[in-house]
């Protein structure tokens, strides 16, 4: 039995800090994975899944993170609720209905002032996972 220990999948090849901190270069958003920079970690939560059940040590930390976030009505994961989230409002239930659900990550800062331009912030504190499009409309194709 191959030894799975540290195993992650190709959506990792390329990401590192220096990587994300260039594309926060390009286009940075404090609280928002920027639609113009980002990482693509899978093309669709389909595949995020799949990498997790091979044993993808950082897709198994997403999937299993969706399953304890309560979906708010803004995609936000702000209400953790761990095992007592009812599956049919966590937000993997809800991802998994959407139609485009390619999975990006960028780097952010939780600052209070998060009108900052990247030039003025001094800590990167965040890092974002977005699965599926920046807004309804993208997500619809409709206007």
């Amino acid at each position: 039995m191959t030894d799975m220990t540290g195993f992650v999948c190709t959506g990792y090849q390329g990401l590192t800090i220096e990587r994300l901190i260039q594309l926060a270069q390009v286009a940075y958003k404090p609280d928002l994975v920027p639609k113009e920079a980002h990482h693509v970690l899978h093309d669709s939560f389909d595949s995020l899944q799949n990498a997790a059940h091979a044993g993808c040590a950082f897709c198994s930390v997403l999937v299993t993170t969706l399953h304890g976030y309560e979906e708010n009505d803004n995609w936000i994961a702000r209400s953790w609720r761990g095992a007592e989230c009812e599956p049919g409002k966590s937000l993997f239930y809800h991802v998994q209905a959407l139609p485009h659900s390619e999975v990006k990550v960028s780097i952010g800062t939780g600052s209070e002032n998060s009108q900052e331009e990247f030039a003025r912030v001094k800590v990167l504190d965040r890092v974002m996972v977005q699965i599926g499009a920046n807004s309804i409309t993208e997500q619809t194709g409709s206007d």
